[in-house]
């Protein structure tokens, strides 16, 4: 054990300083290479967890999306369920109930007014056979009636007088020339 011990010492004394450089140099160099080598296979390691990671969003996102289609939303349902539900009753204080005396219409008259108006459709069509544009029927709808004598409105009101309609369309026409440019 002493003879390894000094022939390492006498190896050791025998180098050069070149040696020296060339000796720690190539420690460097290895060292760097397993540092570039662990670095790599960590980039691999977090690509493919992040691209597993994509692919079980996806994965999740369509089963989701096919569970709605199995178990479509039944709209009439929904609104049965509101209707059922007791409404709260509002305590109102006596300025709110002097306010709801001088309304020009109450919020019970409003929720009859909402409830006994229904819209209907005459057709449906579709363009570019994804937008649905439905025409309203207008034929039964109830005229608005004068505060007054509750007698129906028969007259026609202009909003605009004939020069500022002419103007009005010429600036839609414009407009819409521009947009299709």
């Amino acid at each position: 054990m002493l003879e390894l011990l000094e022939t390492l010492i006498n190896l050791i004394r025998r180098l050069t300083f070149v040696d020296y450089v060339l000796y720690f140099s190539v420690v460097i160099l290895i060292i760097l290479v397993v540092s570039l080598i662990y670095v790599i296979k960590s980039e691999n390691n977090e690509k493919y967890l992040y691209y597993k990671k994509e692919m079980d969003d996806k994965k999740e996102e369509e089963e989701v999306s096919d569970n709605v289609d199995k178990e479509e939303l039944n709209l009439k349902d929904v609104i049965n369920e509101i209707n059922e539900v007791v409404p709260p009753v509002i305590d109102m204080t006596s300025y709110e109930l002097d306010q709801e005396k001088k309304a020009v219409i109450s919020y019970d008259e409003l929720l009859k007014l909402n409830e006994t108006k229904q819209i209907s459709y005459d057709k449906e069509e579709m363009i570019d056979d994804t937008i649905p544009i439905k025409k309203i029927q207008v034929d039964n709808m109830e005229l608005p009636k004068m505060k007054d004598d509750n007698s129906y409105i028969n007259h026609e009101y202009n909003l605009f007088s004939y020069e500022k309609e002419e103007a009005f369309l010429k600036a839609l026409q414009e407009l819409n020339h521009l947009l299709n440019e």
